[in-house]
């Protein structure tokens, strides 16, 4: 596995709290919250996974494909979608209730739900016209975050939030194969090198039908929750920002190709008992279908939550005001805005001057909740704050 060349070190050291006696008179107790609460708890709060509950949703997405670049955003309704190229722009609206997933040689993919059937249907259409229907899968409650149709009919899907299950498997990669019928059935889990279940702890609680939100978790278990998929050239890219994992699949045959993450001692045993920074801030590829990348410092992933008071009481005030109190001072502690080029070819992930015109530090709680970037025609950065 490729690891990023890490920063100069920087020395931190914290005293750990002393671990508390248990009553030994009483019989052990494990909280078991409703899954359905609990669920309805994390939707809501879904950047708080990765340990930072003010990064925004990102403004929309991009991807280059032989020298125009697409930006789009997924909205409910019927999203417009801007085609740019050196002395050309034009703009497409897709069909109502179709998201967009990726353009590749000229032909747009997207993806529609049909909620009260329980099927996600996959489309596509060459320069947005004629739209075609390419399979149709009973996923039941199961939603994805992004797709790529590999050969032989097969679709690589990311899901959201809940994972996929194949018999014992669960993972939020798999691969869709066609039947004879042309609908499409869950054929394969793809799994990262990164463990992403406690399986000790599903095994206690009977495996992976059981609820897997109140056991077997793990950093990138949350992380994979909220990832992104984004598309560069023949490759596919999986970003987990909050703990900097970034994976390179194959756009043909949906395999892991390589796996980068931004900071190593993130998920070391070491840091285990530490509550994170967000590691990836914004992303976006580039023509040549490399990967800018804007992150946070090592140090301020690991040590900007030490500096305020852990954890959360009702005597700090409404817990958001408490947060952003919180994140203003690890702010003034920890400004550095780091960038940082992947390539998919080399699969080397390093530091990379500021781009022109792009920040080199966060300036202020505004300006960090919503810090963005878009990459424009010309293949540069340009600042988004909207």
């Amino acid at each position: 596995m490729f690891q990023a060349s890490p920063p100069p070190a920087v020395s931190t050291q914290h005293s750990k709290p002393a671990p508390q006696t248990p009553n030994k008179g009483a019989a052990p107790v494990t909280p078991q919250p409703d899954p359905q609460k609990l669920k309805e708890l994390m939707a809501t709060t879904a950047p708080m996974l990765g340990g930072d509950i003010f990064r925004p949703r990102r403004l929309g997405s991009q991807v280059w494909d032989n020298g125009t670049l697409y930006t789009w955003e997924n909205p409910k309704g019927s999203p417009i979608v801007v085609a740019e190229q050196k002395k050309k722009k034009s703009e497409y609206r897709l069909p109502m209730g179709y998201r967009l997933a990726y353009v590749k040689d000229q032909v747009a993919y997207a993806v529609s739900r049909d909620a009260e059937k329980g099927l996600l249907e996959f489309h596509s259409a060459f320069r947005f016209e004629n739209w075609t229907r390419i399979g149709v899968w009973k996923s039941g409650k199961t939603k994805i975050s992004g797709f790529r149709v590999l050969e032989g009919g097969k679709i690589l899907v990311l899901a959201a939030f809940e994972p996929l299950r194949l018999k014992s498997e669960l993972g939020y990669l798999g691969i869709l194969r066609p039947d004879d019928t042309g609908n499409l059935n869950l054929d394969s889990i793809v799994a990262p090198r990164f463990e992403i279940w406690d399986k000790t702890a599903l095994a206690a609680q009977g495996g992976a039908g059981a609820s897997w939100m109140t056991s077997g978790r793990t950093p990138i278990l949350e992380d994979f929750m909220q990832a992104s998929m984004t598309h560069a050239n023949e490759k596919v890219i999986v970003v987990l920002r909050a703990s900097g994992y970034i994976l390179s699949l194959s756009g043909t045959t949906g395999m892991i190709q390589k796996e980068v993450l931004l900071f190593p001692s993130v998920l070391s045993k070491d840091h285990a008992d530490k509550k994170k920074e967000c590691a990836i801030l914004a992303w976006r590829t580039q023509e040549n279908g490399d990967l800018l990348v804007a992150s946070r410092s090592e140090d301020a992933v690991l040590n900007a939550r030490s500096i305020y008071r852990q954890p959360y009481s009702p005597e700090d005030g409404p817990y958001v005001e408490y947060l952003n109190k919180a994140t203003a001072k690890a702010l003034e502690a920890f400004p550095e805005l780091l960038w940082w080029n992947f390539s998919f070819d080399g699969g080397s992930l390093v530091r990379t001057p500021t781009p022109q015109g792009m920040p080199g530090r966060l300036m202020n709680m505004d300006f960090f909740k919503k810090f963005d970037f878009h990459m424009t025609v010309a293949d540069r950065p340009v600042l988004m704050l909207d």
